[in-house]
This record gives C-alpha cells, sequence and structure tokens, in this order.
C-alpha cells in the first residue's frame, strides 16, 4: 500500500492508497507495515521535521534526566571527549608496558576528574 503523508487534507483511504493528515498516524502506519511505500507531500515536509526533532529533542530531555545532567552538561562531556588525543600504540616490552599502563592511568585519572568538575561546577 502507499501511504501519504499531506497535512493539507483529509485523511482518506481508496485504490490502495491512504492519506494521512497527521504526522502521528503517519509514523504509527510506519511501525506498523513498514514494507509499505511512505511518501511525504512537500508541503508537509517541513511538519514533519519539526515533529522528529520535537521527538528528538523529548528523547534527549529523558536521557538527561536519567542521567542527572543539564544539556550544557553533557555538550561538555560530548566536547571533552571528542577533542582527547588517541591512545598510544599497544607496548610489547613489559617494562615499556608497565610504563604505558602507568601514563594510561594517569590519562584516564585526569579525564575522570576533569568530568567531575564540570558536572560539580555546572
Amino acid at each position: 500500500m502507499r501511504v501519504i503523508l499531506d497535512v493539507n487534507k483529509s485523511s482518506s483511504l481508496s485504490w490502495n492508497v491512504q492519506v494521512c493528515s497527521s504526522v502521528e498516524g503517519f509514523i504509527d502506519l510506519m511501525k506498523k507495515f513498514p514494507n509499505d511505500e511512505f511518501v511525504i507531500d512537500e508541503a508537509s515536509a517541513d511538519v514533519y521535521v519539526d515533529y522528529m526533532r520535537t521527538l528528538a529533542s523529548i528523547d534527549w530531555d529523558e536521557f538527561c534526566d536519567r542521567m542527572h545532567i543539564t544539556k550544557q552538561d553533557y555538550d561538555a562531556m560530548v566536547d571533552f571527549y571528542q577533542n582527547t588525543e588517541p591512545l598510544p600504540d599497544p607496548v610489547h616490552d613489559e617494562k615499556e608496558f608497565f610504563e604505558a599502563f602507568i601514563d594510561d592511568y594517569d590519562y584516564w585519572l585526569e579525564c575522570s576528574q576533569d568530568a567531575m568538575w564540570i558536572t560539580k561546577n555546572s
């Protein structure tokens, strides 16, 4: 079946074509019948995008609430972890391996302390 999202028309069903006037109904049909053909009318595209942004924002808010952080905390953590330097290649010599382990431990300890400071001071 072909399902068309057109917020400017009323919902209808005829000749194997269904027109949806609401984004919620359109998404429900996408979940129920994933193999159908789904088309979004050009005039309805902005409404669909706005609705999906709203859903994403709600999901993001719920995630931050569950983690007990603010959106600014989340942005700071993402920015911090995206800008960290990669770890060195593994070392096979036992002495060098131990030294690298200590260096890595200090590095991750510093990262953890920075993350805790960001969480406490925001």
